[in-house]
């Protein structure tokens, strides 16, 4: 792009920008962030040594022969937490775009960090290379691509990866989950008291609109029913085996992290039980 527009820094500025905000929107495939490192055996870090190395141990695989490379995810984790707590498998993670509506606390999903990779892998390369390129005064230096990557818009911190994260989860913080209210059938939001006990809608969409999010609803959840039953079909036919499909963990195959996505998509919808019978229909 720098050279076809013959070294236009605003057209290479709305390239880079386009890119991250699809990055930032989820619209990206997780095989593109998987690092591949190779570790040595346990005994010869004095430490707990290279992220590599304390993914394999978080993991609780096997160690790798030597020569053997491990493959691990930076995922988003809760606030302050470590690199050495968010080195996933690939297999956790999702790289697909944020839930509609938040799943239970046991298929909680992990998402990849991408402000990480932004801000530490791909911000900084971007920012060597493009500081050779001299700017409109003819001085090298002056273009900024860690700048113009931080001024983007940022989503909404998405912290779904802690409670997946943390090794337990106290009675006190599980009672506090339980209080904090019921979810509205329509809506999936938290509404606490508010929520009618007889229609199980919040306030909100007691007022109106309620029958339009049902059917939105529903028509996304047969939407991503399509998507993972696709997905299903392709990984059989694959694997000649309907058993081997829900055992396949080919990080691989881009098919695999769009059933993930999908799979995960379908447990956000927000479906009720049965038609609320105080809706005006």
């Amino acid at each position: 792009v720098f050279f076809e527009s013959r070294g236009n820094l605003s057209t290479l500025k709305q390239y880079i920008r386009r890119h991250v905000d699809r990055m930032r929107e989820g619209r990206f495939s997780v095989q593109d962030f998987i690092f591949h490192h190779e570790v040595r055996p346990p005994d010869e870090y004095k430490g707990l040594g290279p992220l590599a190395a304390q993914a394999v141990r978080r993991s609780g695989a096997s160690w790798p022969s030597p020569g053997e490379r491990f493959s691990f995810v930076v995922a988003e984790g809760p606030p302050g937490s470590r690199l050495a707590d968010v080195a996933v498998i690939p297999g956790e993670v999702t790289g697909g775009r944020p839930v509609q509506a938040e799943v239970e606390a046991g298929r909680t999903p992990l998402y990849v960090n991408i402000e990480y990779y932004l801000e530490r892998q791909i911000g900084p390369a971007l920012h060597r290379l493009f500081m050779l390129v001299r700017g409109p005064n003819g001085l090298q230096g002056q273009v900024d691509v860690r700048r113009w990557i931080a001024e983007g818009p940022r989503p909404r911190r998405r912290d779904v990866a802690a409670s997946t994260l943390r090794s337990s989860c106290s009675s006190a913080s599980a009672m506090l989950n339980m209080a904090a209210g019921f979810t509205c059938q329509a809506c999936g939001q938290r509404a606490g008291a508010r929520i009618s006990g007889t229609a199980g809608l919040c306030a909100e969409c007691q007022r109106g609109g309620a029958v339009q999010r049902l059917l939105d609803g529903m028509s996304q959840r047969s939407h991503w029913e399509k998507r993972v039953e696709g997905c299903r079909e392709v990984c059989m036919r694959c694997s000649n085996s309907a058993a081997m499909e829900e055992d396949c963990r080919n990080i691989y195959c881009k098919v695999f992290f769009r059933k993930v996505n999908a799979q995960l998509q379908l447990s956000g919808c927000v479906v009720p039980k049965s038609w609320p019978a105080a809706v005006d229909w």
